[in-house]
């Protein structure tokens, strides 16, 4: 079965699920907990948000099954799957109905709740707008600036989202996520990013090469940052700057230092192997190739790399002769 298929069996169940109760309803077996903290609005909140934090996980755990049964054609087991997932996330917004049934103007519940609409359920303009309320209840909630930075940039509304994102780090200058999403911005929208702040594109690289850098630092066990300050190397061929490639394949060092399946431990090997045929450095290219193939003898892009490297390393000895 095709993944165009699973998407519309997703669709098709997201259709036809009851995504959540009426807060009136009585509570699932699920959220009798909550309910002794209705009086205290910091402690439900919290709650709720570290349910969600726990169904979203357990969620995508039966959205993998679910692919993985559909591509068995084990059907029955996969919409079981699904149902499930949908089961889990219509509980987590039951969880936020009854916390803002009591609290309304709760603007972390509203920032929360929003999130929920926004990724899981494509109520988009829905989740905006409790952003919106969010940061007018409270100007420093840097979380809601953040969702509402990265909604505008997506939407094209370029300049009232970097004013967002900027307005994030004001609040929270060493929040590594909040450091990773302008950086993104800057590096992939380094154009409009340049005429809006009067910066030239080599200062739009470096400054977000520079808070790509500060999360790492910030967060140095963390394989996504890392890997994410690795691969930003790579854009600099956009903007015509020059960088230190032997850095960059130290960066990949460390991020498969935490590297925790074959697949992302290949990956680092590979890209370290690119970054050192930049510099220059053949031989040690071919040793991280050698280590990628040990892992993925199959690779393509390994096999053909390393190729490469013999006919070039071929063509010098030639020349040289």
């Amino acid at each position: 079965m095709t993944k165009p298929l699973v998407g519309m069996m997703i669709i098709g169940l997201m259709l036809a699920l009851p995504f959540f109760a009426a807060a009136d309803e009585e509570l699932p077996e699920e959220l009798e907990n909550i309910e002794a903290l209705f009086d205290d609005e910091e402690a439900l909140v919290k709650a709720a948000r570290e349910f969600h934090v726990t169904q979203k996980a357990l969620a995508e755990a039966d959205f993998d099954q679910a692919v993985e049964l559909v591509e068995r054609e084990e059907r029955a087991l996969a919409e079981e799957k699904y149902e499930e997932m949908w089961r889990r996330y219509g509980l987590v917004r039951r969880a936020y109905d009854e916390v803002l049934e009591r609290y309304p103007k709760n603007p972390l519940a509203l920032t929360y709740m929003g999130e929920l609409l926004y990724d899981t359920y494509g109520e988009e303009m829905e989740a905006v707008e409790m952003w919106r309320t969010a940061v007018s209840i409270d100007p420093d909630l840097s979380l809601a600036h953040n969702n509402l930075g990265i909604h505008y940039c997506h939407i094209g509304e370029y300049e009232r989202g970097i004013e967002h994102l900027d307005r994030t780090l004001e609040l929270e200058p060493e929040n590594p996520d909040f450091l990773f999403n302008l950086a993104q911005i800057y590096l992939i929208h380094f154009r409009i990013v340049a005429d809006l702040k009067d910066m030239t594109e080599k200062e739009v690289f470096e400054e977000a090469m520079e808070m790509s850098r500060k999360a790492v630092e910030i967060e140095p066990d963390d394989f996504e940052l890392l890997q994410d300050y690795a691969l930003n190397y790579f854009t600099a061929e956009n903007f015509g700057v020059e960088v230190d490639w032997a850095e960059a394949a130290r960066a990949w060092e460390r991020a498969r230092e935490v590297a925790e399946t074959w697949d992302t431990t290949f990956y680092t090997w590979l890209n370290e192997a690119r970054s050192w045929v930049r510099d220059g450095d053949h031989d040690r290219a071919r040793e991280c190739l050698e280590e990628a193939l040990e892992i993925n003898p199959n690779s393509e892009a390994a096999q053909s790399l390393l190729a490469q490297l013999d006919d070039d390393d071929n063509e010098s000895n030639e020349s040289n002769e």
